[in-house]
Order: C-alpha cells, then structure tokens, then sequence
C-alpha cells in the first residue's frame, strides 16, 4: 500500500483578524479540516510547515492531528511552544526543519524559504501569504493553505511532478 505525503503551512486557526480583514471567510478552520479529511488517509504523513494556530492552541493541535496519520510539524514563527509540548498534543514528530530524500529529489522543509544554496533540490515552505505555489528563481514552494483558494493540503508528489516540468 502506497503512503502519501501532504504539505500545508499557515493554517493560522483562530486568527481571527484574517475573518475581519476579508483575508478569509468565516469558518475556514472547519474547511481545512473537511479538506483534509477527504485526501488524507491512515497511512499518510501530514507535514505542517507552521502556524498552525493563534489561540485555543490545545483544542486545534488535538483536532488537527486526530486523522489518524502521522503529523509533522516544523515549527514556524507564531508557533511558541516546546517541542515537547507538541509531541504532547498529537504530534509524531516536531522540528525547526527538516530534510527527505523522496521522489528522486532532497526537499527541505522550512517554514520560512531559505536562500537557494544549500544541500536540497526543492525547498517547501509557508510563511509568504502573498507568493504563489512557485518561485523559480529559488528553487522553492509556498505551501500556504491559502494559495489558489484550496483550503486544502497539497500532495507532495504532485508537487515534485510539477517542479520537474
């Protein structure tokens, strides 16, 4: 049976500045759940690339890692607590970054993009709300839950498929 891996950063629950703003519609943490819910499988890893929440941080990191997978979390800049807190609250794995050798490539996992030299050949972060999937020049994704309006995370491989072409 084939594990898939999902990416999705910025999920920002609570926040809810981004309502009143108009940054996002009412109730859009209840719409990354149900998208989530309706790709994500027993079997796969869920990578978080950050800013998972705002406030009521108990609340969503039990909901947001109660799929039944395994749920990786790189922490970004709103994301305040210890790594043992994490792993205390539904977390398989918690770290600032990370690197996988997978799909033929070494991708990075950041939540912040990082400079295009290094030892990776695709660098998947959040933290830019107003970038696209896609920045050539760096050798980089923005994993954003909020790029094209999805809501919803992104399957890895798919992403590496796009990246080669």
């Amino acid at each position: 049976k084939r594990r898939n891996y999902w990416v999705i950063a910025d999920t920002q629950f609570s926040h809810d500045k981004l309502v009143k703003t108009g940054y996002r519609k009412e109730g859009f943490e209840m719409r990354i759940l149900a998208n989530m819910g309706k790709v994500v499988k027993k079997d796969d890893i869920v990578i978080h690339l950050g800013d998972v929440s705002f406030y009521k941080h108990q609340y969503w990191h039990w909901l947001f890692t109660s799929f039944g997978c395994k749920s990786y979390l790189v922490k970004g800049n709103h994301d305040k607590q210890t790594n043992s807190w994490y792993l205390s609250h539904g977390w398989d794995f918690v770290a600032d970054s990370f690197t996988l050798d997978i799909y033929g490539r070494k991708v990075l996992f950041t939540h912040v993009p990082v400079a295009e030299k290094g030892d990776f050949d695709v660098n998947c972060h959040g933290h830019l709300h107003n970038l696209h999937w896609r920045d050539d020049s760096r050798k980089s994704f923005n994993c954003l839950v909020q790029i094209e309006d999805t809501l919803a995370p992104v399957n890895l491989n798919s992403l590496i498929d796009n990246w080669r072409k």
